[in-house]
């Protein structure tokens, strides 16, 4: 029996296994603090306890429109009983990398996506999200996606005020271009498209009787405003432990916390689903 975690890095498992990671935890040569620390998630907690082999598709700094894809592209598979997605911010974004204002390079990913020639195929064989997304290690001819934190962007005056470091190892012109998207997109966008993302994965997961949690790292987001629209889902706000037990989330640590920490997530977890033996129960 397997359960499918999902989510961004708070999804993440010790091993960085299936997804390129791009945490500060993940530069083994240059000795970061607990980089190799072998930390049990409390995921992996439920999963002993239930009997649960546990897959995670985790993937560090992901919005909930990407980790959400890469979710229910594993979804689709039908090689899971259960999931457990953690739920990001609504105001991380992506982009395309490496297109560099070319209309073929644009027009070979995303043109068939976009006028809905692949239908579900877009699921099975999508060019801009694999194994290795987000890809931040290809060459500068292919294409791929990154991450862009739109609270950045917003905080800046202009282009010109912008930190570039923020986004990291990103090409000024890759720069330039996200901030061009960020200023198109519609506001309310944000919102409206984390929230239909995880109604999405809850109304796949109701259809095809699989247990599913949704788990948050982040208040006063995409998770609460789904409570506010009175849509009934399961919802475990895990980021109360910190202030119950007096512990923070660390960028030090695979998944931000230790396994102490994480038993501390898994405690919480059980009071706020009692019944959680029965929501998990494997089918016969």
């Amino acid at each position: 029996m397997k359960l499918l975690l999902a989510g961004d890095s708070f999804a993440e498992l010790s091993g960085y296994r299936n997804h390129y990671t791009t945490s500060q935890y993940s530069d083994l040569d240059k000795g970061q603090p607990n980089a190799d620390a072998d930390v049990k998630h409390w995921v992996e907690l439920l999963g002993e306890e239930l009997g649960y082999d546990i897959v995670t598709h985790g993937i560090p700094g992901a919005g909930v429109s990407a980790s959400s894809f890469v979710a229910l592209q594993q979804l689709i598979t039908g090689n899971y009983d259960a999931m457990i997605f953690v739920v990001s911010h609504h105001g991380r974004t992506i982009m395309h990398k490496h297109i560099d204002s070319s209309w073929n390079k644009w027009k070979d990913i995303a043109y068939e996506d976009i006028v809905f020639n692949k239908g579900i195929d877009v699921y099975h064989n999508n060019k801009a999200f694999s194994k290795t997304f987000p890809v931040h290690h290809i060459e500068l001819d292919q294409a791929g996606v990154c991450h862009t934190n739109a609270e950045n962007v917003l905080e800046a005056i202009g282009p010109k005020d912008i930190d570039y470091s923020i986004f990291g190892e990103i090409h000024k012109d890759i720069q330039d271009a996200g901030i061009t998207y960020l200023q198109q997109k519609v506001g309310f966008s944000y919102i409206h498209d984390a929230v239909t993302s995880v109604v999405t994965l809850n109304s796949y997961c109701d259809k095809h009787n699989i247990p599913v949690v949704f788990a948050s790292a982040f208040p006063n987001g995409v998770s609460e405003t789904i409570d506010s629209l009175n849509i009934d889902y399961k919802h475990f706000p895990f980021h109360q432990a910190e202030s119950m037990y007096n512990f923070t989330a660390r960028d030090s640590y695979p998944s931000h916390y230790n396994s102490e920490e994480h038993q501390h997530i898994y405690n919480l977890f059980t009071k706020y689903y009692p019944e959680y033996k029965t929501m998990f129960a494997q089918k016969d």
